[in-house]
């Protein structure tokens, strides 16, 4: 959104230099501009480099969550028990040419360098452009140094690039003088920025608010670069080190002692925060509840904050580094990070309590926007015996919440969770027990079932222990696991119990309940009888009375189980396509592949009921295909889970036997071709209505008429009193329908009009 001044010669360079190497580092001081020279690169030339992925690390303060960060830049959501690099490295590999940009190495310096080294060793077609305040230091790598913008006159109006920048923004900020350039004092301003893009940022802001270049000199340097005699000889006088720190150290004595304190306690936030967020964390002494909003608009008009697009604030991280050394001096740091820790544990407390409800969403999308503070305030805990125990509660609600699932975080979530618990070290009772199932859960979602054995064991066992048998997160486990690995009825039971001890453990646990209710109508459609579809119109009806968009989506997948395991297809598409619809539009990645897994065996199971064409069957094939590489690219093994797996196979035999081995690997290939290259795509394709080549339109009136009647559900001689005509004729009618819509049975052609009556222009006759 602002110019590009004086650097093309550079982008130039780097982008010779990033043709011929896999490993370029961007080098140079804070606010030399580093950065935008990387973001001009994927600006102008993205094109020339297959894949690009910009990765923001200035927001990452903890060591080892780098391969994250990566891939979230590439859109990877990864939900399996694998190393994350094994995962990364699969996908890289898969992408071909990439060009990842690691923004703002230097605190990070370490982890950065062993992993751009290996995987520039692992992932052939990758090529990696870093911007640090060093060199990494990896072998192959090419270091180009980004100067500080001249201040020697360059263009043929005699201004330096420091001049041309410095005027620019000062327009931006509100100037409309003119040209400064010829002002004496407006030069020596560029040359005591020493180029640095961000110090002359700051010096524009004043000059936006109509202070003129010598007032504005006189006071960043105490007057004296203004003592000498003459302009001249005052060129000759150096400034005094002419930093980043300096020109921060001068716009710091600008600001009252209240901005100062403000903009000293809002650097505790490591993402970019809200107004309440920075009235509750920095809100004490001698600043008021009410002084927040107009303190941080001053430190917006004064460049230390900038404002994104939702309406949130952010600092640079040059400047977030310069606030904390000043919250350190003033003494300040312990009391504000323990009201930084406590209101995001309160956060994540109330969406633990409120997720099963209309604000569900929002609750998550806050989690979300959040999420690096929410990491910051949990390490921070982990520091100190007396805060432990509250970052384990902050996790584990989160966790509750199923954030991780809906974020594409299951691994990394559960990795902080696991190490809280160990360094909480909790007694044996019911929370500890808590903990322990929710993190078997997790693992169970993962596909590690021997792991997730292990911790139902450990559950049991301290339960036994503590003397509390029916736990209400042990009961919920204990079902899932008998569900997802042993197929056991007995699942029901178990899940329906866990409803139940949810229910009274108080209004705390609804979103849990919902969840155990969720899984028992899963359970249910599944192992279960026609009988047990009551547990998913319960779910469905539930989820809708609480206006929970999410649980709604997994409910009307849930309520599609039955009528798909007991001769209804169709029914069963129509739900899990509507819950697809939601799921994409919710953003949420863990569901659509679960639909569209279930649309495919949907799919499957029409095709044989009706007796489809092979293009319907090469369809059904395609959904699978498509979505089994979505679940590799995500890290899901949906065929770990028995009943589950039991599905795809029946789908498999049922679609070979209709296709043959050959067309149906073609088609496979087709679906999992389209969704590795545009899984977007893939989707809205899945979410289509199947398209059946007959149509009640080739039949004449009377055929009409009674194929409608059949698809009520009608009798032959209820049929021929309804249109006043002689059971034979109705049979000798239906012997007709059967041949020009290819089934041979009664039930067969009742689903079929059910699929064609929505488009029929007799519908409802």
């Amino acid at each position: 959104m602002t110019s590009f001044v004086g650097r093309d010669h550079l982008l130039a360079e780097l982008l010779d230099l990033l043709r011929g190497s896999r490993l370029v580092t961007l080098v140079g001081p804070g606010g030399v501009g580093k950065s935008r020279l990387a973001a001009e690169l994927e600006r102008r030339h993205r094109d020339n480099f297959g894949t690009v992925a910009v990765v923001l690390l200035a927001k990452v303060d903890a060591a080892g969550v780098v391969e994250r960060e990566i891939a979230a830049a590439l859109g990877m959501v990864d939900y399996s028990a694998r190393p994350a690099y094994d995962t990364l490295v699969e996908h890289l590999r898969g992408r071909g040419d990439v060009l990842l940009i690691l923004d703002n190495c230097e605190h990070l310096w370490e982890d950065v360098a062993e992993l751009a080294g290996a995987l520039i060793e692992d992932v052939p077609r990758l090529r990696l452009l870093a911007t640090s305040r060093s060199y990494l230091g990896v072998s192959g790598e090419r270091v180009l140094q980004v100067p500080p913008l001249s201040v020697e006159a360059t263009d043929h109006n005699g201004r330096s690039e420091a001049m041309i920048l410095l005027m620019d923004r000062m327009h931006a900020a509100g100037n409309s003088t003119g040209d400064i350039a010829a002002d004496e004092a407006a030069d020596e301003l560029a040359r005591w920025s020493s180029g640095l893009p961000l110090v002359l940022e700051f010096i524009a802001v004043r000059l936006g608010s109509g202070l003129t270049p010598a007032m504005v000199l006189e006071r960043l340097n105490g007057g004296r670069l203004l003592s000498a005699a003459t302009g001249r000889q005052s060129r000759r006088v150096q400034p005094h080190h002419k930093t980043l720190h300096d020109v921060l150290d001068w716009s710091w004595n600008l600001c009252s002692p209240k901005e100062q304190l403000l903009l000293a306690r809002i650097s505790v936030f490591s993402g970019s925060f809200d107004l309440d967020a920075a009235e509750a964390v920095c809100t004490g002494g001698d600043i008021a509840l009410e002084d927040v909003v107009d303190l941080v608009g001053e430190l917006v008009q004064q460049s230390w904050v900038t404002t994104t697009k939702s309406g949130r604030y952010l600092q640079l991280r040059p400047i977030r580094e310069y606030g904390l050394r000043q919250l350190a001096a003033c003494g300040d740091d312990d009391r504000t990070r323990r009201a930084h820790c406590a209101y995001f544990r309160a956060m994540a407390a109330n969406a633990a309590v409120s997720w099963f409800s209309r604000d569900e969403v929002r609750l998550l999308n806050q989690i979300r926007d959040n999420l690096y503070d929410f990491r910051a305030a949990v390490n921070y805990c982990a520091t100190a015996p007396d805060t432990v125990h509250f970052g384990l509660e902050t996790w584990f609600n989160l966790t509750r919440v199923r954030a991780w699932f809906f974020f594409g975080m299951l691994g990394d979530g559960t990795e902080l969770l696991q190490y809280m618990l160990d360094l909480a070290d909790l007694p044996v009772g019911p929370e500890r027990i808590s903990v322990t199932a929710l993190l078997g859960f997790n693992l169970l979602c993962q596909g590690d079932q021997a792991g997730s054995a292990k911790y139902l064991d450990l559950c049991r066992d301290m339960a036994e222990q503590a003397g509390v048998p029916e736990a209400p997160a042990l009961t919920f486990f204990a079902g899932s696991h008998a569900l997802f690995c042993d197929d056991s009825t007995q699942s029901i039971p178990l899940l329906k119990r866990a409803c139940d001890l949810f229910a009274q453990a108080g209004p705390g646990f609804r979103g849990d309940q919902g969840m155990a209710e969720l899984l028992a109508a899963i359970a249910g459609g599944l192992v279960g009888t026609p009988a047990d579809a009551v547990l998913a119109e319960r779910c469905l009806a539930h989820a809708e009375e609480s206006g929970a968009e999410w649980a709604v989506s997994w409910a009307l997948w849930a309520k599609g189980v039955t009528p798909l395991l007991h001769g209804d297809p169709f029914t069963a598409i129509s739900l899990m396509q509507d819950a697809l619809d939601r799921q994409i539009t919710l953003q949420e990645r863990w569901g659509t592949i679960w639909s569209v897994e279930g649309l495919s065996w949907a799919t499957a199971a029409l095709v044989i009921q009706l007796q489809l064409d092979g293009e319907a069957a090469q369809r059904a094939v395609e959904l699978q295909g498509g979505a089994e590489q979505l679940q590799k690219d995500n890290g899901i093994y949906i065929g770990g889970l028995a009943p589950m797996r039991r599905q795809r196979d029946k789908a498999r035999t049922s679609m070979v036997s209709v296709l043959g081995e050959a067309v149906y690997t073609a088609a496979c290939e087709r679906g999992a071709a389209l969704a590795r290259s545009n899984p977007q795509e893939f989707l809205a394709g899945a979410k289509r209505p199947v398209v059946l080549k007959n149509s009640l339109d080739i039949l004449t009136p009377r055929e009409q008429d009674v194929a409608l009647l059949i698809g009520d559900g009608r009798t032959t001689p209820e049929i021929a009193a309804k249109l006043n005509l002689s059971p034979r004729t109705i049979e000798n009618v239906v012997q007709k329908l059967y041949d020009k819509v290819g089934v041979r049975r009664r039930p067969a052609l009742a689903a079929w009009v059910q699929a064609q009556r929505s488009g029929s222009p007799r519908d409802g006759q």
